[in-house]
């Protein structure tokens, strides 16, 4: 009989929140209508993603609607209550914890401050745990490189808008490599002439798969995925020095950056490789683009997994160090390039 006084039917509420999965990041707001979440909308105060969303936070509204989401807690195909499951299972790592046993704490990269808070109350509860961080489309390759080359495990902020020139290596910037929703509002900046803006910026896509942000671009230099390192060899020789290029339209490319004046280029590869960002590293060094179209000001927390992770892991359930695993919003058994992996977690 008494409706609630924030609700008036017919009329639709709004509700700021956050689109977090598989490192895919959004600032969102959820179109509500009697209490049921229909229809995703930007956050348009966001710093980040600003007045866009990705695909994947608007379909998420979906999710919510599934019959076969999960109603509860499982035991096999067996429903139990929670209260058992966390009996059950808080009894078995207390029992590993009291013996000094190891227990590893598997997840894709957390960025709630909250969820980590829970997280390290349960490391002091069980002592032993250890917490590995692996995301199934892995960035350990440019993390592990900035690490070398700075002293930083991270990713820094690009700034498409301020890149007069922007050459990207196998990188889908526009459409799923690091931060894309915001890359996209960045990269339009320049790509539109007007009175203020009669120049138009250049983006020069080396790759070897079409991509959004290949069919985008004035030039695309199309290669075979083995010759990508050639091509950051390439652009590192006649930037920075010590070769001389091979292949004739990477060498013009790099001309380009060089042409741009210090601070307006932009180079970005998609590779794992730390090897191969680690010569993106020394490139972007030597065209002045760090503090400028590069910034360590504000770094990315969406990508924070280690290849090495899944190692350790692998290693401790072969070798019987890891006594007990809980994988939180992650699935190695299907993402992770290790044979046999489900039958080695049964060692546990």
């Amino acid at each position: 009989v008494w409706r609630p006084e924030e609700i008036v039917p017919g009329v639709a509420n709004y509700y700021a929140s956050t689109f977090y999965q598989g490192g895919d990041y959004n600032a969102v707001l959820v179109k509500s209508r009697e209490g049921r979440p229909i229809k995703i909308e930007p956050n348009t105060l966001s710093s980040i993603t600003k007045s866009g969303t990705s695909a994947r936070a608007q379909a998420s509204v979906l999710s919510l609607y599934d019959g076969a989401r999960y109603k509860g807690a499982k035991q096999g195909n067996t429903p139990i209550s929670w209260d058992k499951a966390d009996e059950e299972v808080g009894a078995k790592l207390k029992s590993i914890s009291a013996a000094g046993g190891k227990i590893a704490f598997f997840s894709s990269s957390i960025i709630s401050p909250t969820t980590l808070a829970v997280l390290n109350e349960f490391k002091a509860a069980f002592p032993g745990t250890e917490h590995l961080v692996y995301d199934g489309v892995s960035y350990s390759g440019i993390l592990d490189a900035n690490e070398k080359s700075f002293g930083k495990r991270a990713i820094p902020s690009y700034n498409f808008a301020k890149a007069k020139v922007l050459v990207s290596v196998g990188a889908d910037f526009l459409g799923t490599w690091v931060s894309p929703v915001e890359f996209a509002n960045d990269y339009a900046t320049n790509r539109k002439v007007s009175k203020d803006n009669k120049t138009m910026s250049r983006h020069i896509q080396i790759e070897a798969v079409p991509t959004i942000s290949g069919y985008k671009a004035d030039t695309r230099i199309p290669v075979k995925p083995s010759d990508e390192l050639q091509a950051v060899l390439d652009l590192h020789a006649v930037i920075v020095g010590g070769g001389a290029a091979k292949n004739a339209k990477v060498a013009k490319a790099a001309e380009e950056l060089k042409g741009a004046g210090a601070g307006n280029a932009l180079v970005v590869a998609g590779s794992n490789d730390v090897n191969v960002q680690l010569l993106v590293n020394a490139i972007n060094s030597a065209l002045g683009s760090y503090g400028s179209t590069i910034s360590w000001e504000r770094t990315y927390n969406t990508k924070q997994g280690s290849d090495k992770a899944l190692t350790t892991l692998v290693n401790g359930l072969n070798d019987g160090s890891i006594k007990a695993v809980l994988f939180y919003e992650t699935n190695p058994v299907h993402t992770a390039p290790v044979k046999g992996l489900a039958e080695v977690i049964k060692k546990v």
